[in-house]
């Protein structure tokens, strides 16, 4: 073979070598390229991911935890307006209407229940009667309030969810009552939460950024649970189904929450990176999984491969110039597309990626610049998003500055009117005194007056026993003469019977007299009967005698004893007329003890009200004061917002997204 031959065999076989081998070792640089660009693209998207998604999620807890302790201070406030209204004596229908014109219609909700916890004051119609059990199986979300009636809790911050009654989502807090034993309780749609996650929420932010070159997105908790799942399928189509972690993702997804560093892996055509999502107080919540699509760079790798391969094989020599060329042209694609990646690690979004051409460099360069754009489009929309977090936080720092100075305004207020409720109370007091010293002598004049009446009574008794003892003994002085004119005919008879007597033995005597010897004794009997007759007709006499002056002594006591008991029944009619008008006396005074017991009731029960008027505008002075310190302590946790959002902005700042002028 001649030298010529040689050395071109030669030449060609170095020319062929050395096309073969920078095609080998461009190809490697470039894949290289291409995979640490899209590594650094991925760990970008990755950490701007992990602090959107701290920060959506940090956002509507902070938010319904505020709203929650707001709630509880309408709570309270509610307390002490139903425990006034009742005392002050307000119907319940005012009262309620008065508390539905305050919720509104379909927004808050106000409860208050008697100390059996059954609902009378319910702004909610489908609520009315509603009696709060302890059972939860018979009412798992609303037996935790019926631990207020037996004081075993404070208050009941209870979280948003959907309801038994109709699935709407509430959330609902509730505290005891200030004058008794019941259950006060507001409710409010949380619609507030769905604003929220319409506006900062999760899903619509990785729906945002799953495009082009982002083919997935996955948001995991703390225990590598997915929370959102966006994946591009292999027809291109968007799903939020996707299947488990298999052990790779699951490996740098530990790795990342236990360094707390972003941590990612090569596979295949696919970057995988995953970065913790950190709190606010630095505990990692958290990790978000990106998969970034590298096709291209595998494509280069086999068009550079079969480029220096048909270069080697059907150019020869020319192949040199054909390979620097080719070498020129795929390193100055492959310079552009670092270029790029470069800005994009240090924050740059706003170069312009020029077009690129047929080949894999060129596809490269354009899948470069497509990431690019989507990238700069995400910081724009997250930097919206920020602007419109502003916002909203400056115009609810206004309405809470307004609020503060209600809130204070009316807590002078409240201190003015607790220092007339004690005057008030204090007057009610020295009234209360008086009534007593008066209720006591009317009592002492009821008394005399009572036992005055009951004695007259008792004479007026006493004397009546006496007219019935009169008429009795009239009767019997009655009894006594009609006897004495029986005694009188029988003394009649008797003399009757004595003359007869004397005017026989008379006659036997005359007989015995003319019987001579033989009519002695009997003429001795019949003198004997004379003479008995004698004494009879003398003792009648006698008798006679002392019964007309027995019925002289009956007729003038029966005259003694009816003008006594004439008298005596005249002073039984005065007495009686004294007790009657003496009773006439003690019913009005019995009713003026009864009208100042009354009073002096009364007087208590309003120096009762007073007292319990007082101590509820001291406790609702104290609620107001209260309620100043929860909004405070709401400004102070919106400010802690605001230097959030500041940090994002600040981060998101310092991605450049609009071309500097200096640099033209």
């Amino acid at each position: 073979m001649p030298l010529w031959s040689r050395i071109a065999v030669s030449a060609l076989l170095l020319v062929l070598a050395a096309v073969g081998m920078t095609s080998t070792l461009q190809a490697f640089a470039a894949r290289r390229a291409i995979l640490e660009q899209a590594r650094a693209g991925a760990h970008g998207v990755a950490e701007v991911l992990a602090k959107a998604t701290a920060f959506a999620e940090a956002v509507p807890p902070a938010v319904e935890a505020e709203i929650g302790e707001q709630m509880l201070t309408q709570a309270r406030l509610l307390a002490q307006l139903v425990a006034v209204a009742e005392g002050a004596g307000v119907p319940r229908e005012d009262l309620l209407a008065r508390l539905r014109g305050i919720a509104g219609p379909g927004q808050t909700e106000f409860l208050a229940t008697d100390d059996g916890g059954v609902a009378i004051y319910e702004t909610d119609p489908a609520g009315e009667g509603f009696r709060f059990s302890p059972d939860a199986s018979t009412q798992p979300q609303a037996h935790v309030f019926h631990r207020l009636l037996t004081g075993e809790t404070p208050s009941v911050i209870q979280e948003s969810r959907r309801r038994e009654l109709d699935g709407r989502v509430f959330k609902y807090v509730g505290v005891p009552g200030v004058d008794g034993s019941r259950i006060i309780q507001v409710g409010m749609p949380a619609t507030f939460l769905e604003r929220l996650d319409t506006a900062l929420g999760l899903r619509r932010l990785v729906g945002e950024v799953v495009v082009g070159d982002v083919r997935e997105v996955r948001i995991l908790d703390a225990r590598s649970s997915p929370l959102v799942t966006r994946i591009v399928d292999a027809n291109g189509n968007p799903t939020e189904s996707a299947p488990p972690l298999d052990q790779d993702d699951a490996r740098i997804v530990r790795e990342s929450i236990a360094s707390g560093r972003p941590a990612g892996r090569v596979e295949g055509a696919m970057v995988r990176v995953a970065a913790p999502v950190l709190r606010a107080d630095g505990a990692t919540g958290g990790a978000v999984l990106v998969g970034l699509a590298t096709r291209a760079g595998g494509d280069l790798w086999r068009w550079e491969l079969l480029a220096g391969l048909l270069s080697s094989l059907l150019i020869g020599l020319p192949a040199i110039f054909v390979g620097r060329w080719l070498a020129r042209s795929t390193t100055e694609s492959v310079r552009l597309s670092t270029a790029v990646a470069e800005s994009i690690a240090a924050g740059d979004l706003s170069g312009t990626v020029p077009p690129g051409g047929d080949d894999e460099a060129g596809r490269l360069l354009d899948g470069v610049g497509r990431m690019s754009a989507a990238l700069r489009e995400t910081v724009s929309r997250l930097q919206a998003a920020g602007t419109r977090v502003t916002e909203v936080e400056s115009d609810v720092s206004v309405a809470l500055a307004r609020q503060e100075r209600i809130v204070r305004g009316f807590s002078g207020s409240v201190a003015d009117v607790s220092g007339a409720a004690s005057q008030i109370s204090s007057n009610a007091e020295q009234l209360l005194d008086a009534t007593g010293t008066v209720t006591l002598a009317a009592r002492e004049a009821a008394r005399v007056a009572d036992d005055g009446r009951h004695g007259l009574e008792r004479m007026s008794e006493s004397m009546r026993q006496l007219d019935e003892v009169m008429n009795a003994f009239t009767r019997k002085l009655a009894t006594i003469r009609q006897r004495a004119g029986g005694i009188n005919a029988v003394v009649t008879t008797i003399a009757k019977v004595a003359d007869q007597t004397n005017l026989l033995s008379v006659n036997a005597t005359i007989e015995a007299e003319k019987a001579g010897e033989a009519g002695r004794g009997f003429r001795i009997v019949a003198q004997e009967i004379r003479r008995l007759a004698d004494q009879t007709a003398l003792a009648t006499k006698d008798i006679e005698r002392m019964v007309r002056d027995m019925q002289s002594a009956v007729a003038s006591g029966t005259m003694e004893m009816d003008r006594f008991r004439n008298e005596v029944s005249t002073r039984i009619q005065q007495v009686t007329e004294v007790s009657r008008q003496l009773a006439g006396i003690v019913a009005p005074v019995q009713s003026v003890t009864h009208a100042l017991d009354q009073v002096h009731d009364g007087m208590e029960n309003q120096n009762s009200g007073a007292r319990q008027v007082r101590d509820s505008l001291d406790r609702l002075r104290a609620g107001a004061g209260q309620s100043a310190s929860a909004i405070e302590a709401f400004v102070t946790g919106m400010n802690q917002l605001r230097a959030s959002v500041t940090d994002l902005n600040d981060e998101l700042t310092k991605l450049r997204i609009v071309p500097d002028p200096s640099k033209d």
